[in-house]
């Protein structure tokens, strides 16, 4: 396997995500040798998904556009 980056060589490797929470959870993800880029199944599957589904479809009508939020009144609330 290549990387998308630089294409060096990945390798499997074990990683400790942080941000779960339930606690620390070990995860198997691959990561470059060459510039430490790393991608884990869920990226993986996040990157295809941003590939196949357009976020923006051009010339949809119901896109706000900048001049249009122009036109807005801005209610700023107090901290």
């Amino acid at each position: 396997m290549s990387c998308e980056r630089c294409q060096g060589t990945m390798v499997e490797d074990h990683l400790i995500d942080m941000e779960d929470s339930d606690g620390l959870m070990w995860i198997t993800a691959w990561r470059c040798i060459n510039c430490g880029h790393i991608v884990d199944p869920v990226m993986a599957a996040n990157r295809q998904l941003l590939k196949t589904t357009a976020l923006f479809p051009v010339g949809h009508e119901d896109l706000v556009h900048d001049s249009e939020l122009e036109k807005q009144p801005i209610t700023r609330l107090a901290a």
